[in-house]
Parts: structure tokens; C-alpha cells; sequence
């Protein structure tokens, strides 16, 4: 019984320590001793998806098997293979799972893995089990990815029982799809039609007509570290169009949705959570309203996590530290264009008391939130707003300066701190409040 099992566990850490090219491709065969599959996964270009390797109705004991598999290595990157059945402990032959094995070379796009029962015999995999798992991140757009084996090869496709005959397997190979994020696909809202009868009395109030783009469509909720994100969740968006024409897009983020976003921060060590609501192209939303559940605040608290809504009006970031110390209630942000010339001549004034001279870069955002708290709010700056010359934009830099109007006697200016983008061209201004009413970009008057 010792002499079989080292014979096993010898052929097993041969299989692995020799890792050879790239493997080609093949189609397995009829097969009597069961099936060796994995199903179909779909992902976002830039996330990381779990893929099980399952093994189904075997028909005899399997005492050793291992694996060779192919994958394209310009769209994924294999990052960690993981034993769902076995152990890799150096005390694996105490684990009645066995002993498992793996390595792999992005390089060349391959992983092997190999798996041995070392009494030989008497814990064998006798049921339908999920042998391993092996983590990729999507890298490019995949339409139709494979793991591939060549199934002919029993280098690479090997399945033995107690006796050390190789068992028949089937090989059924599943599809992995990479995409991007959808900008916008709108699910229309349809106005019921009425039904014959008496003719209703006029609402005094005019009813919504729906604009061409109400409806549904799915933004990503991603986990970042303030440098980097990747996807986490999907969430919608639902536009809708009100009686006077405003377009209004809100967001809920529920707990479901929190909990899928925070579990990836946590295993990608990232400390927030963002949600980044695109704009329907040549369509944008006049108001942008995001609620966020108690029991999702709830999450975010236990979690020790930050919240960033991401949009092209600005940007609201809320630390862990203040999410820490809020009520669990319902919160809501709410960000608008300030657009009543009533208002827009009331920025005016403002400015002019403020900063005699300067000149206004944005028009007016208003913010709005229950939210009891310090916030970091990002106004953004466009192309557009720069200066020609570049040797004028270090003076530009400095002259920048946010306008807040919270009431008569508490207006005030914020110097806030520019953010760069990689090609080192500023591209917002973020300040720090803990009072939320209307801000506005502008360019003080250099002395």
C-alpha cells in the first residue's frame, strides 16, 4: 500500500514540477467514468471571476488525477488556484481530501494541477464534487474564452483508480465572456393606454411625458483604494422625465448590492466603494439623486468602508470615519443644476462679494443630503476650462477657488486641493464641508 502511494504522489509532483508549453486544443471523446466540467461565466473587462472545476458522476474511485489547462493569455490572468477539494498543508496525507497540487505561468497561459489520495485507495472521490477553483481577471473583451485541455494527452488529462488504470472522463468545457460596462441600455416605459368610458376630469397638474431615454440602464458599482477600482456590482439607473422637463436619474443602493461590493473591497484590500453614474450620451440628467438604505449604511459602518458617488456633475466622497459616526438611516445626495435665473444672479452676487473680480468657471451645483457629516466634494474641470497656453496654467492652478452659499451670513470660499490626472492635467477641485447647499468654480482675480 505505501510503495502504491508513492508511486502516486511521485507521478503527481512530477506532473507539476515539469511545466511544459502551451497546450493545444482538443475535443474529449465518449467516456463511461464521468464528466470533468465547468459551467458558463460572464464577467465585466477588469474583473476577477471565480471559476469551479466540477467533477460529476464518477463511476469508479478516483485515487490521483491531474490536469493540464489552456487559456488565452492576452485576455485573462490567471491569479490564484484554489483547492476546494484536497489540501496543499505539508500534513495533507493526515486530511482524509487528500493532497493537492498546483502551478501556473500566465506567460504562457496554463495552469496544471494534480491531486492524490495518499492511503491509495481508501478515501477515493466516489461523488459528484467540486475539485478546485481557479480565479481570473478579465483583461481584454472575451466572446467566447475556453479553458482548454488536451484530453488525448494523459500528461495532461490523467484520472486513475486504487488499481492505478486510467479512468475514461468526459471533458465538457463551459464559455467564459468578458464584456464592458454598458453605457446605457435603456428598458422603455410605456404609458398605458385608457381604457373607453366616460372622460376623466383634467388633472390640475400636468402629467410626466416621458422623455426618448426613460427607463432602465446598469452602471458598476466598483471597490477603489482613492489610486485604482475595479467592478464589484451592477446597479440601475432609472431616468425619468418630469412634468416641466426636468430629467431626473436616480439610484438606489440597496443592502443586497453593498454587501456584493464590500465583500470584494474587503478581499481586494480596498477601503471604499464607489458608485459611478454615467451620462446617456447627448442626453445628461439635469438632476442626479442617490439614496443609500439604513441597512446599507449599516454594512458600510461594520465594514469600516468609504462611499464615493462619481458623477460628471461632481464628485461626493464620505470617509469611513464619518460613515462611522452617522445614524443608521436612510441617506439621500442629490445633485443638481442650478439653472432659475433667480438663483444663477443670486451666484453672481455672491461672487462678486466675495472675490471682486473673479471669474466664474462652472456654472452653479446644488447639493443636497440628510447626510449629518463631512464629505470631500470634487468639482469638476474640462478641457475646455484650461488655458491654451501651458505657460499660463500654473497661474490658473493657483487662482482657482470654490464659491459656497449656505446662507447670508455663512457664504464662503474654499481653496481646495487640485487632482491631477495620469497626464498630469488637473481635472477637478476638491474641497471639505460639512454644510451642502450650492458651489461654484471660479478663478480669483491674481493681484
Amino acid at each position: 500500500m505505501m510503495k502504491k502511494t508513492l508511486e502516486i504522489l511521485t507521478m503527481l509532483l512530477l506532473a507539476i514540477g515539469t511545466l511544459i508549453g502551451s497546450p493545444s486544443m482538443s475535443i474529449a471523446g465518449d467516456s463511461n467514468d464521468g464528466i470533468l466540467q465547468y459551467g458558463n461565466i460572464q464577467g465585466w473587462i477588469g474583473e476577477t471571476v471565480t471559476i469551479p472545476v466540477t467533477i460529476s458522476k464518477p463511476t469508479e474511485g478516483i485515487v490521483a488525477y491531474n490536469l493540464e489547462m489552456g487559456y488565452d493569455k492576452e485576455k485573462l490572468e490567471l491569479l490564484d488556484v484554489k483547492d476546494a477539494y484536497g489540501s496543499t498543508a505539508n500534513d495533507c496525507d493526515k486530511d482524509f481530501k487528500g493532497c493537492f497540487f498546483s502551478g501556473f505561468e500566465n506567460e504562457k497561459g496554463y495552469v496544471r494541477v494534480a491531486w492524490a489520495d495518499p492511503s491509495a485507495g481508501d478515501h477515493s472521490i466516489k461523488e459528484s464534487t467540486t475539485l478546485f477553483k481557479l480565479e481570473f481577471k478579465i483583461l481584454k473583451e472575451l466572446k467566447q474564452g475556453s479553458l482548454i485541455i488536451e484530453t488525448g494527452n494523459p500528461e495532461h488529462f490523467n484520472f486513475s483508480d486504487s488499481e492505478g488504470n486510467a479512468l475514461d472522463f468526459e471533458w465538457k468545457e463551459g464559455k467564459i465572456e468578458g464584456t464592458k460596462f454598458p453605457e446605457y441600455t435603456p428598458t422603455p416605459i410605456t404609458t398605458p393606454e385608457k381604457s373607453p368610458g366616460k372622460t376623466p376630469k383634467p388633472d390640475p397638474k400636468p402629467e410626466p411625458k416621458p422623455g426618448n431615454n426613460d427607463g432602465v440602464r446598469v452602471v458598476p458599482v466598483q471597490v477603489t483604494d482613492g489610486k485604482s477600482s475595479e467592478p464589484a456590482a451592477k446597479i440601475e439607473i432609472t431616468r425619468k422625465t418630469e412634468a416641466n422637463g426636468t430629467k431626473k436619474d436616480i439610484v438606489t443602493l440597496d443592502d443586497k448590492k453593498t454587501k456584493e461590493a464590500v465583500d470584494k473591497a474587503l478581499k481586494e484590500k480596498k477601503g471604499g466603494i464607489k458608485i459611478v453614474i454615467t451620462d446617456i450620451k447627448n442626453d445628461k440628467a439635469d438632476v442626479l439623486e442617490t439614496s443609500v438604505s439604513k441597512n446599507a449604511i449599516s454594512i458600510l459602518k461594520k465594514k469600516n468602508i468609504s462611499l464615493t458617488i462619481e458623477t460628471s456633475k461632481g464628485i461626493v466622497n464620505v470617509s469611513s470615519a464619518t460613515i462611522k459616526k452617522l445614524k443608521t438611516n436612510d441617506t439621500y445626495f442629490i445633485l443638481k443644476d442650478v439653472k432659475d435665473q433667480k438663483s444663477i444672479k443670486t451666484t453672481g452676487n455672491v461672487i462678486k462679494k466675495l472675490s471682486p473680480g473673479a471669474k466664474q468657471i462652472t456654472k452653479p451645483i446644488k447639493v443636497e443630503t440628510n447626510m449629518k457629516g463631512k464629505a470631500n466634494i470634487t468639482l469638476p474641470i474640462t478641457k475646455s476650462m484650461l488655458p491654451k497656453q501651458q505657460k499660463d496654467m500654473q497661474k490658473f492652478v493657483s487662482s482657482l477657488t470654490v464659491v459656497g452659499e449656505h446662507s447670508s451670513k455663512s457664504n464662503k470660499t474654499y481653496k481646495g486641493k487640485v487632482v491631477y490626472d495620469k497626464n498630469k492635467q488637473p481635472v477637478g477641485l476638491t474641497i471639505s464641508v460639512e454644510k451642502y447647499n450650492t458651489f461654484t468654480l471660479i478663478s480669483k482675480k491674481q493681484k
